[in-house]
């Protein structure tokens, strides 16, 4: 879909841009996560983890809410319609 939808052209480009921010973050995942449990141990570096984990998940969900509200805003209402 990306592909005809940007051309080929600029399907690399833009999906090289889109893939830049996870490749960054896989790359430098094993380096952070030694430094910290260099600097906290190996609980500490959990906990750490543990809250990663946690805000994403709350970051998720919000997106999940507003997209769910945003959508209910632009449907007609049943009696509307009726």
């Amino acid at each position: 879909m990306p592909l005809a939808v940007f051309g080929p052209e600029r399907y690399p480009v833009i999906m090289g841009r889109i893939a830049m921010p996870s490749l960054i973050a896989q790359a430098a995942a094993p380096s952070i996560g030694s430094a910290l449990i260099e600097t906290s141990g190996v609980h500490g570096a959990m906990r750490a983890f543990v809250a990663a984990a946690a805000v994403n998940v709350a970051l998720a969900a919000a997106l999940f809410l507003m997209l769910r509200s945003s959508s209910r805003a632009r449907l007609p209402n049943e009696a509307q319609t009726r």
